[in-house]
């Protein structure tokens, strides 16, 4: 997801449907409907870092679900940057 050259996957994915399902390039920002991360080890890698790169890839939010707080909130994504709403 995101670029050629990238190997992060979000845990949850929605994308529009495409005519050719994906097969000529991979998803862009404008693609993704719904994206859901899930920490259970912390949020370092995913409410700093993939964050980030999604922000860069123009998707404009994220769930985020806490399974050691358990709770989930809603990323909005700016830029490179993450902030709650």
């Amino acid at each position: 997801m995101l670029d050629d050259a990238t190997e992060l996957y979000p845990d949850l994915c929605v994308l529009r449907l495409r005519d050719d399902r994906y097969r000529s390039a991979n998803p862009v920002g404008d693609d993704v409907l719904l994206l859901i991360e899930v920490a259970d080890a912390g949020l370092t890698l995913e409410g700093t870092v993939k964050l980030a790169k999604y922000a860069r890839a123009g998707i404009q939010r994220c769930w985020l679900a806490d399974l050691i707080l358990r709770k989930t909130s809603m990323q909005l994504l700016h830029g490179s940057a993450a902030e709650p709403p």
